[in-house]
């Protein structure tokens, strides 16, 4: 795990927001809705899907799943544009199976407490999924 900045960056996809226990059965409709309008988002960087936890508040989360453009386009109908702004965060690159990226999270909250790092308020984190290879980068925002 490793502390990174990263700069400013665009985000076009569909949010949501759920309660926690809605999250494992709601989020796969979700990217499913994602995958089948993708290409009527412009100026995409690439095709990896981002799953960006906005905000928490109790037991609602709100998340954006979406990706990264170039600039902002025309906004496809049921979707949004983000600009994320530029922030430091705790970085990690998860190899293997997507259903262990929540263990994963448990680990860096763990090595973040261990390491007396500020989390976001908000607990705003990044899953960015690369599943042609079966990578997933892991970022938990840290406070300013």
């Amino acid at each position: 795990m490793i502390i990174i900045h990263k700069n400013e960056f665009l985000i076009v996809g569909i949010k949501e927001t759920f309660q926690e226990h809605e999250l494992f059965i709601k989020m796969p409709k979700v990217y499913e809705e994602l995958e089948r309008s993708i290409q009527k988002i412009q100026f995409r960087k690439n095709n990896l899907i981002w799953d960006i936890s906005l905000k928490r508040e109790e037991n609602w989360y709100t998340q954006l799943v979406g990706v990264e453009v170039e600039n902002m386009p025309v906004i496809p109908h049921n979707m949004i544009g983000i600009k994320i702004p530029k922030a430091k965060y705790l970085y990690y690159l998860h190899k293997g199976d997507v259903k262990e990226i929540y263990d994963a999270f448990v680990l860096m909250y763990d090595y973040a407490l261990k390491q007396n790092l500020a989390l976001d308020k908000d607990e705003f984190k990044i899953e960015i999924h690369d599943q042609k290879n079966r990578e997933y980068y892991l970022y938990l925002r840290l406070r300013k």
